[in-house]
């Protein structure tokens, strides 16, 4: 999962299999009061992806000036926009709980963006067949189809992902 957690005018932008958990540690070791602002899913690459798109606000390391281009992206893309005092950190899906052929990058930035297969077959052009065999590793994508999918995705799923993955029988 990637987490959000504003301390003092920062974002941490990170990933974590339980951010709640992560915001406490956090929260432990730090001067200001953390938030946990929204979860999204998606792992290290996603995290990097991220990282990149918003270096011009970076400050340190993973921390970020919160910016409205951040905040505007983190309410539009998180699972669930929650603050600290809501408590509830039920909503949040971590990997464990997701099944086995859903841990593909695709299937979870599709997920996470609330879309079909067929939604996303239709958007890349191909037959939601194909999305289910790619996400569930029995297929790989083209290299047309991977970029394709790169710019559909906004470079959170990239040609990378699909590179050197074994495909299952």
């Amino acid at each position: 999962m990637i987490y959000f957690i504003e301390c003092a005018g920062r974002v941490k932008i990170g990933h974590s299999n339980n951010p709640k958990r992560r915001l406490e540690i956090l929260s432990t070791g730090m001067p200001f009061p953390c938030e946990l602002i929204g979860v999204m899913y998606g792992g290290l690459a996603e995290e990097r992806a991220l990282h990149d798109k918003f270096s011009g606000s970076r400050e340190h390391r993973e921390w970020f000036v919160k910016t409205d281009h951040i905040s505007d992206f983190v309410s539009s893309n998180s699972i669930k926009s929650v603050g600290v005092e809501d408590g509830d950190f039920t909503d949040f899906i971590t990997p464990e709980e997701v099944e086995p052929d859903t841990r593909h990058p695709l299937a979870i930035w599709r997920k996470s963006r609330k879309l079909s297969q067929c939604e996303l077959a239709s958007e890349v052009g191909v037959s939601r067949w194909m999305v289910n065999r790619i996400e569930r590793g029995e297929r790989n994508p083209s290299l047309k189809l991977a970029i394709r999918v790169q710019e559909i995705t906004g470079g959170l799923v990239t040609a990378k992902d699909f590179a050197g993955r074994e495909v299952r029988q």
